[in-house]
């Protein structure tokens, strides 16, 4: 596999596309002065965000989709679009876990997510499909 390029970072592009989502969540549930559903809310900001898709993250990363669920969970779905390789390095992924964990730790867009526990998961497919690397990330990581 290429070097990995600083770029590559989905963070940038979920934090946008997330802000606008978790936004309307909190105006949604602020207006209706409800305790969270968490599934609920995840489906509906899962459904905000997928009208959105696909978002060019950088010359290497696309992202493709979110799901959300099960158990408080929201997916976020990579394509690495110049990558055909099986696996990602394990020094890669834990370069990009560190990052997705301090921007979900710090994200005042991701504010509304961290009060509900909701956990991360991310999923790298290659170019052709195939499954190269996932992370998940807890509320309990931090």
């Amino acid at each position: 596999m290429e070097e990995p390029q600083k770029s590559r970072a989905p963070l940038i592009a979920v934090v946008a596309v997330v802000c606008s989502a978790a936004f309307s969540y909190t105006f949604v549930r602020a207006y209706l002065n409800r305790a969270p559903n968490v599934e609920a809310a995840l489906i509906q900001i899962s459904t905000e965000m997928n009208k959105k898709m696909p978002i060019v993250v950088d010359k290497e990363t696309r992202l493709d989709s979110t799901a959300p669920g099960p158990n408080q969970t929201l997916t976020y779905r990579y394509t690495l679009v110049n990558f055909d390789g099986a696996e990602v390095k394990k020094e890669e992924v834990a370069t990009i876990r560190a990052r997705a964990l301090a921007g979900y730790r710090t994200s005042p867009a991701m504010k509304s997510l961290r009060e509900m526990g909701v956990t991360l998961r991310y999923e790298y497919r290659n170019k052709n499909g195939a499954s190269v690397g996932e992370f998940s990330i807890h509320a309990k990581d931090f």
